[in-house]
């Protein structure tokens, strides 16, 4: 006689192996498919927010809710009256210049007319004429410690002031 009880016995426990190893695998697809799903949810979440939040801004800077322009224009210069005189003189130059040339004042980047027109002329210039750049620098005072002014291709570049 023929043991069938055996053979099916290992046939059902062969049978368990391969459907819990089925299981198994379905169960860990199921938590990869869970695992996106939660990755999608947390960008769709943080989406939503940066969403509502630039609306929010916008809804306040459209109301007028805010303390000012986002993005504030520089304070327009007004002209003192010798910087209104200097302007006449000059009418090309920037008002800022007008107003530091009648303070006799420089400030960088001021052309070398502009800075005759503020402090005067020079007491001793030294000029070194290179290939690519001109530079001077302009001696202010009568001592070695006095005030030197250096251009760059005819632009105030760097100010020493005497003590």
């Amino acid at each position: 006689m023929i043991n069938t009880c055996g053979r099916g016995e290992g046939l059902k426990r062969k049978g368990v192996a391969a459907l819990s190893g089925k299981a198994i695998r379905y169960g860990r697809d199921i938590e990869r498919r869970e695992a996106k799903e939660v990755r999608g949810n947390r960008t769709l979440l943080f989406s939503a927010v940066c969403v509502l939040v630039l609306a929010t801004i916008v809804g306040q800077l459209n109301r007028g809710a805010h303390n000012g322009p986002l993005f504030p224009k520089p304070p327009a210069v007004r002209l003192t009256q010798k910087g209104k005189d200097v302007k006449l003189q000059h009418g090309d130059w920037p008002d800022t210049v007008c107003n530091l040339v009648a303070k006799r004042q420089v400030s960088l980047g001021m052309t070398e007319d502009q800075v005759r027109a503020a402090w005067g002329e020079p007491l001793r210039i030294n000029s070194e004429i290179g290939p690519k750049a001109n530079q001077e620098i302009w001696w202010y005072g009568s001592t070695p410690q006095g005030s030197s002014l250096q251009f760059l291709n005819g632009r105030l570049e760097l100010i020493r002031q005497a003590n």
